[in-house]
This record gives C-alpha cells, structure tokens and sequence, in this order.
C-alpha cells in the first residue's frame, strides 16, 4: 500500500533531519559559520519535505476505506505518530541547545568586534598624538 511507503520514507527525512542537527550543533561547536548556514538550508529543505509529506499523509489517512482500517493498520499509523512525536522532540530539544550556543558564539563575536574597534582607535588616537607631538 502506497500509504506506508509515504510513511517509512517521511520517517527517513525525519532520521536525516536529526542527522543535520546533529552536524549542526557539531558545525557549531566548533565555531564553524560557514558550514552552520549551509547546514541550516539543507534543514530548511529537509522540513518543508517532511511538511509536505506529512500533510499527503495524513489526507490519504482521511480518505481510506473503512475496510482498510485494520486493527494493524491502525496500529501502523499510532506507531508512526509516535515515532514523529519522538523524533520531533528529540530535534526541538537540539534546536534549543544549538541557539543557546550560536547566541553564545554571536556574543563573543560582538567582544571581539568591538575589541578590535577599541584597539584600532586606541592606534589612531596614538598615531595622532606622535604626529601633534
């Protein structure tokens, strides 16, 4: 049944979207920016499939044929609802992680940033004064 073909392959997408975040919290750990933003589309991406594919799935769940609502069939979809919930979680829970850490890191940068505008002003203001001197 077509069906179920939809719902191992949604679960697949949502395995490679825990992957991703997995390489994205990895990316940024180790203050990788680059590879954070390319990280981050190909999430992107990822979640619009995994929207997509869901909203298909859930309209042929509507649609189907009360002889085709087994007890099987129905067990079928609570475990594949489950298993979203879980990996849904498990992904929302990394999310939140890996903000803290890009806030962290964009807070570091902005030190950095306003350290090296410090300095080079500091320089400047040291130059003029040689040269009033």
């Amino acid at each position: 049944m077509l069906i179920f073909e939809k719902v191992m392959q949604h679960l697949d997408f949502l395995e490679a979207l825990l992957s991703a975040t997995n390489g994205l919290e990895i990316a940024a750990k180790k203050n990788k920016i680059d590879l954070v933003a390319q990280i981050t589309d190909n999430r992107d991406r990822l979640i619009n499939i995994i929207k997509a594919l869901q909203g298909g799935i859930e309209e042929d769940i509507t649609k189907l044929d009360r002889y085709l609502m087994t007890q099987e069939n129905i067990d079928i979809f609570k475990t594949w609802s489950h298993e979203v919930n879980n990996l849904i979680h498990l992904v929302d829970k990394k999310d939140k992680e890996i903000t803290i850490l890009l806030e962290d890191l964009k807070t570091e940068t902005s030190k950095e940033i306003g350290s090296i505008y410090k300095n080079k002003n500091s320089i400047r203001n040291y130059q003029s004064s040689i040269v009033k001197g």
